[in-house]
């Protein structure tokens, strides 16, 4: 159950229109960090 209002500090994985392979990468581990710290 998701419990917590949406994190808009993310909004590249909302729309992957023109990024590359090295930002979408950075911006994954970027939520990763974020969650783990939550």
């Amino acid at each position: 159950m998701i419990n917590k209002p949406h994190d808009m500090k993310f909004p590249e994985l909302l729309d992957l229109s023109g990024m590359n392979v090295e930002a979408l990468e950075a911006g994954v581990r970027d939520l990763a960090e974020s969650v783990r710290g939550a």
